[in-house]
């Protein structure tokens, strides 16, 4: 991960995430796909990745010129990353986990919730944190951007139990989801011997 709660993506995989968030195959719209790599190639991966997740609840598979708006309002007016924040992960916005088919969009608040084989799971902005890092987005255009939130609770608990951030436990909780639809029975960063690992490592970092 860059810092705690951005997973370490470049911008092919924040694209291929915003094609199959919509149920597209970049690679069966190959020459397509490429061209849109190629108009954000100038994007912070940070920026582009922010707004994937706002987008992730459009009904329509949303073009280019829009993915580009929306980093564009999305890039911070001031820095963010000025203090750790076991919510936001440093970054300043809130992320939740979002069940996604056709014209449903659904917020997903708690681990007892039965996964559904027939649609996507994936994370989603959700508003800004109340921290330090929050106040980079007071005058980004746009409702989301504009409002204080809090992360979903079974979020917070299950980040103080692995020792990361509410944002990363998000993106964690989507995978989680997603294997539980496809029927993969597999421990994940929340419960397997990952997560000591990861907390070792941040740990050493930290010293």
């Amino acid at each position: 991960m860059n810092g705690v709660g951005f997973p370490a993506v470049n911008r092919l995989e924040i694209m291929e995430r915003h094609w199959y968030n919509h149920n597209r195959d970049p690679y069966k719209n190959k020459n397509l796909f490429e061209d849109q790599l190629r108009r954000v190639s100038h994007i912070d991966e940070h920026v582009l990745f922010k707004a994937v997740e706002l987008l992730a609840g459009e009904d329509v598979f949303p073009k280019i010129k829009k993915v580009l708006y929306h980093s564009m309002v999305l890039s911070p007016k001031t820095e963010v990353g000025t203090v750790d924040c076991n919510k936001c992960g440093s970054n300043g916005l809130i992320i939740g986990v979002v069940f996604i088919k056709d014209n449903i969009n659904m917020d997903v608040v708690s681990y007892d919730h039965v996964p559904r084989p027939d649609g996507n799971y994936t994370t989603r902005i959700v508003g800004r944190c109340d921290c330090e890092n929050g106040r980079a987005y007071e005058l980004v255009n746009g409702n989301v951007m504009g409002k204080i939130v809090q992360p979903d609770q079974f979020l917070v608990n299950a980040a103080a139990k692995n020792g990361w951030d509410a944002t990363f436990e998000a993106n964690v909780a989507a995978q989680h989801f997603r294997d539980k639809a496809d029927g993969i029975d597999r421990k994940g960063l929340s419960d397997g011997p990952l997560a000591q690992l990861i907390n070792k490592l941040m740990g050493e970092a930290s010293e």
